[in-house]
């Protein structure tokens, strides 16, 4: 503007100065709205940035997740889908400790009874 550049060459008079001071007392107050809105946004913008970058984040560790477990299921599938080799019939120890017997009445070597099971004891030397 002119007057700004005759105030920086020392060309304004008394009036003349008076008339810039008071158009720069009201355009003050209008740059204090302009920049508390500017600074509003920029935070905001800074917000967003953050909030992006804390996402990215989360979506890279959930897609190296879901790389590594690909990775294991298909480890696994290698392992399950080849054919076993067979394996021999297992040959049952009929010394081997058993569980209970369904149908005790019908097999000779079950105690049925109290007596059975003293008798036994004492043939151990219980």
């Amino acid at each position: 503007d002119e007057s700004w550049h005759r105030f920086r060459n020392k060309e304004m008079n008394a009036d003349e100065f008076r008339l810039l001071v008071k158009e720069i007392e009201e355009y003050l107050p209008t740059v204090k709205v302009h920049a508390d809105q500017v600074y509003s946004n920029l935070s905001e913008m800074m917000l967003a940035q953050g909030f992006q970058d804390i996402t990215g984040q989360v979506i890279r560790q959930v897609i190296n997740l879901v790389e590594e477990v690909e990775d294991n299921l298909v480890q696994l599938v290698k392992v399950a889908g080849k054919p076993q080799a067979s394996t021999p019939k297992k040959v049952i120890d009929p010394i081997k400790a058993e569980g209970p017997q369904i149908n005790a009445e019908n097999n000779p070597n079950v105690v049925n009874n109290q007596d059975d099971v003293d008798d036994l004891l004492s043939s151990l030397g219980f």
